[in-house]
């Protein structure tokens, strides 16, 4: 069996400083490397953890004199990685990142298995193809997994049978008006508020006039270096609008805002995914209205098709040939009946294992090894088929496995026929033939580019059925277009006056709130702007029954980007 070029597994390293490690924690499992057609492929889970239940990241260990690996980027170049020692002594080759310090850990990024997709490992001359996808998925499931929540988390908000939403959906679609009416109060109470803000005097350094000064620390030391100057530093106060009610208005103000924006990005990507539906729908429907009773054959596909077939005979057929000696008359054949083989490359030869019986009658486990390339083999063997195969073949290896079964491998010495096991039945050359003979029995006598062929009674019963199933759906979806493009018509310009309030305090230099602070200053009750501004996004709140986590969630995926799709899909479009 050969050997792979390296030993693959996920690591956690920890570090001192960013060039000194302190630890490294290997998982007790290697990553299964396999040697497919076209070279080394592994599976490698996407956020991996180690024992513990710490993240790591992939690791490449070396047999000795090997060169060092590197990662290829989209665009061929070489990333390099670096190698770290563990406490065993044992060498590791990682992907070094960025150096990055957060308020628990000290780390080098390693955006490698952050990702979905399909990376490539050089190591020597050898490219190992990394698969990367979360246990239980593959890359494709998962992108369409990220495309559905990257659109629809927002989009969870307004569905009707969400459980994150109940109250504020009506029975003939859209947003309960209660909401709208709630953001539009508090839009009309913030301008009011804005208007005539809460300010208070803040004492603050100014110059001012040697016999007015109000002296600070530094006036006297200011007067010691320069003497007597005509303005000297004092205490002075100015008007400041960064007051904690102010920012509290403003922390309202920009959750709004971040909400409607959110709902609005989840309307208008299902109004264009459910328009585009609904433009394939009609396709459809109009395609299945011009062709009632009768399909189109297009004759150019049929060529090629028909094309293909031939080459893929011609090419059975040379294969077949290549694997094929004549028979010595000084030697006695023998045969095996081979059922659905399936080759591969085990013990380090192309070949296939299959159920048999010995001399004795006894169930024995039969390996042929073949002298040519596992891609040769797949074109001439396919598992759908049974083959008897006539020739000469020696004995290289025999055993019992554990359970007590007896196995046995040969090597084919001389290969004199290929034949199906019983005469009567199928072979991947008839049914190549067959299906040629098939193909071309549709070609037109006359020299059309395409032409209609008729449909009989059954085919004809089901495709009117599609034709009314494909003009429903069509008008289903746009009806659904119809109502999220009125949802986000009704979203957009409160959101873009949201904006347009939150630049307008800060520019006043008011900053946000990092959280809700407690609401005990008297400007709440005594002013009725503010109070009506209060009162109106808690009406919001209520009328779009989101609790105060699942918006904090949301929000908090945004944030992280996990709602835009941006950070997603960088590996294998940008390197690094």
């Amino acid at each position: 069996m050969i050997e792979p070029p390296c030993e693959l597994r996920i690591i956690r390293v920890s570090w001192a400083r960013k060039d000194e490690s302190t630890d490294v924690k290997t998982a007790q499992q290697p990553i299964r490397l396999e040697q497919g057609v076209d070279g080394w492929v592994a599976e490698v889970p996407a956020y991996p953890k180690v024992e513990g239940g710490v993240y790591g990241q992939l690791a490449v260990a070396l047999p000795e004199g090997a060169a060092e690996p590197s990662l290829l980027l989209a665009n061929d170049d070489s990333f390099p990685l670096t190698v770290v020692k563990a406490p065993d002594g044992r060498e590791w080759w990682i992907e070094k990142g960025k150096w990055k310090k957060t308020k628990y850990a000290k780390y080098h990024d390693a955006p490698l298995c952050r990702h979905v997709g399909d990376a490539r490992l050089r190591v020597g001359g050898e490219v190992i193809r990394l698969r990367i996808a979360p246990a239980g998925f593959t890359g494709e499931d998962f992108e369409l997994l990220l495309d559905e929540f990257r659109n629809g988390a927002w989009q969870l908000i307004l569905e009707p049978l969400s459980p994150t939403r109940s109250t504020d959906w009506r029975g003939d679609g859209g947003i309960d008006p209660a909401f709208l009416a709630a953001v539009s109060e508090f839009v009309r109470y913030v301008g009011r508020a804005l208007d005539q803000p809460h300010r208070e005097l803040r004492e603050v350094r100014q110059l001012q006039r040697l016999e007015r000064v109000r002296p600070h620390v530094g006036t006297f030391r200011e007067l010691a270096v320069r003497g007597l100057p005509r303005l000297v530093s004092g205490r002075g106060h100015a008007p400041s609008f960064n007051t904690p009610e102010n920012r509290r208005l403003l922390w309202m103000c920009i959750r709004l805002r971040r909400m409607l924006s959110g709902l609005l990005a989840g309307s208008k990507a299902s109004t264009l995914e459910l328009r585009r539906r609904a433009e394939g729908a009609e396709e459809r429907a109009a395609y299945l209205q011009d062709s009632q009773g009768k399909v189109r054959v297009d004759q150019a596909r049929l060529a090629r098709l028909i094309e293909e077939r031939e080459n893929q005979l011609i090419a059975y057929q040379q294969t077949v040939s290549r694997l094929l000696s004549d028979r010595l008359s000084d030697t006695q054949l023998t045969f095996f009946d081979v059922p659905h083989p399936s080759p591969d490359a085990d013990r380090g030869s192309a070949g296939f294992w299959f159920d048999g019986w010995s001399e004795d009658g006894s169930a024995v486990r039969f390996r042929l090894n073949f002298h040519v390339g596992l891609k040769t083999l797949k074109m001439v063997f396919d598992k759908r088929y049974c083959y008897r195969l006539v020739g000469n073949f020696d004995v290289v290896l025999s055993g019992i496995s554990q359970s007590g079964r007896p196995w046995t491998i040969w090597r084919i010495a001389r290969l004199t026929e290929i034949l199906p096991m019983r005469e009567q039945d199928p072979t991947l050359e008839k049914a190549l033939r067959s299906e040629i003979d098939m193909l071309k029995g549709h070609r037109p006598s006359q020299g059309n580019t395409d032409f209609w062929k008729p449909l009989n009674k059954a085919d004809a019963d089901e495709q009117r059925r599609d034709l009314i199933e494909a003009r429903a759906s069509a008008d289903r979806l746009r009806v659904a277009s119809e109502l999220w493009s009125r949802i986000a018509s009704q979203l957009a310009p409160l959101a873009a006056q949201l904006s347009s309030l939150e630049a307008r305090a800060q520019k006043m230099g008011i900053k946000e709130a990092r959280q809700a602070t407690v609401i005990g200053s008297m400007t709440w009750v005594m002013n009725p702007d503010y109070r009506g501004a209060l009162g109106a996004y808690r009406n919001a709140q209520a009328k779009a029954d989101l609790k105060a986590s699942q918006l904090e969630g949301l929000l908090r995926l945004e944030d992280l980007g996990v709602t835009r799709s941006s950070s997603f899909f960088r590996l294998t479009n940008e390197g690094k």
